[in-house]
């Protein structure tokens, strides 16, 4: 196209949208739609970044959220802890007197003495193996004696590769029955002692109703370390 037509061609138009620009209406219009236009545009850019923080928010209110869960399921594993260990508080010093955590030879002896105190007869002899007193070892199998050592036994048994035994051999000297009674003491004590043998025989020829018992046994510890 000649340029000199394509600008008559313009001017012309321009003369004829020039009167309609300046009625009323038209500027009106105008002057809305650029201002949604400047709303839109500088909305957009101000908009963007409180979305993109608002996002970062919300992830981090839910990481929070699932840390909180995870600390509210740990404090209340620790308050049912609390509940049972305050349920069985009062027997852990009972527990300890039955499973001590080390050998706690001389309070075995005196054990040992108030039996045959309280069942009037003597205690003569009484030999203690060589204690473990640091280190580990295995439990042996123990053959109970009575009906009541076993709740020991069973003990033993869940526990049988920390548990340590503490042997020994002890004498009584008394009457048949005084022994007899003896010997089922021992396994009630309130220390965990088994009986792997016991023999029984006359202390004095003249005197058969003095007898003397012998009987291999076992106590135990428990180390925690």
């Amino acid at each position: 196209m000649n340029p000199n037509r394509q600008l008559q061609f313009w001017r012309k138009r321009y003369a004829e949208v020039t009167p309609l620009l300046k009625t009323r209406r038209v500027q009106a219009y105008t002057m809305i739609v650029l201002s949604l236009f400047t709303v839109s545009f500088f909305g957009m850019l101000a908009v963007r970044p409180t979305l993109e923080t608002i996002t970062t928010l919300q992830k981090q209110i839910e990481d929070r959220t699932l840390v909180n869960q995870k600390l509210e399921q740990k404090i209340n594993a620790l308050i049912t802890a609390q509940a049972e260990y305050q349920k069985i508080a009062s027997d852990i010093p009972a527990i300890y007197n039955m499973l001590p955590q080390q050998p706690n030879v001389t309070s075995l002896i005196i054990k040992l003495e108030e039996v045959a105190i309280t069942q009037n007869v003597s205690l003569t002899n009484l030999d203690f193996s060589p204690v473990t007193v640091f280190g580990t070892s295995d439990v042996a199998q123990v053959p109970v004696a009575s009906t009541a050592a076993e709740p020991a036994k069973d003990i033993l048994a869940a526990e049988s590769t920390i548990v340590l035994p503490l042997s020994f051999s002890v004498t009584f000297t008394g009457g048949y029955q005084e022994l007899v009674n003896v010997i089922t003491q021992l396994t009630r004590m309130n220390r965990i002692v088994t009986i792997e043998s016991a023999d029984i025989q006359s202390a004095d020829a003249a005197q058969s109703s003095t007898l003397i018992v012998g009987a291999t046994t076992n106590a135990y510890y428990f180390p925690l370390e």
